[in-house]
């Protein structure tokens, strides 16, 4: 805050990643990142709400159109903290459930996020987290993982 435009500009920007979901491990997956300086690592809320793209006013007259600038003030700002590049949806498998009512709530969960960033474009990285004490006949995972991406 209290930033001026050329301020913002001495560092280059970089992406901004939002970690959404399974909320109580962002802090071992950011912490434990290596210092990759690509990359800006935040850790959301799945039901946080992203600001919506204010709607522009038809310009009806182009000859008498004078932009107001290039870029708002805030906009470098805004796509440094707020507005993630990429959205990385961490989902918790439970081995004890059933396949498909999972792979169904996953679906779900990714659905109703994606009508939150509708307007914004935001990539979704979609990460299924297992216990390590998860069951070990993984016979067949690779195929029913690559199912639940054609859903």
């Amino acid at each position: 805050k209290g930033h001026t435009m050329a301020d913002r500009l001495l560092h280059p920007p970089v992406p901004l990643c939002a970690l959404v979901g399974v909320k109580e491990i962002h802090p071992a997956i950011i912490n434990n990142m290596p210092n990759v300086k690509r990359l800006r690592l935040v850790s959301r809320e799945l039901h946080e709400d992203f600001p919506k793209p204010k709607r522009k006013p038809e310009i009806k007259d182009w000859d008498s159109f004078k932009p107001k600038g290039i870029l708002k003030s805030n906009w470098v700002e805004k796509h440094r903290t707020v507005i993630p590049a990429v959205a990385t949806v961490l989902y918790e498998w439970d081995e004890g459930k059933d396949w498909h009512s999972q792979a169904s709530l996953m679906a779900s969960i990714v659905s109703n996020f994606r009508r939150k960033i509708y307007g914004r474009n935001v990539e979704i990285v979609v990460v299924i987290v297992r216990h390590r004490n998860a069951l070990q006949d993984e016979s067949g995972l690779d195929e029913k993982l690559r199912s639940i991406g054609n859903e």
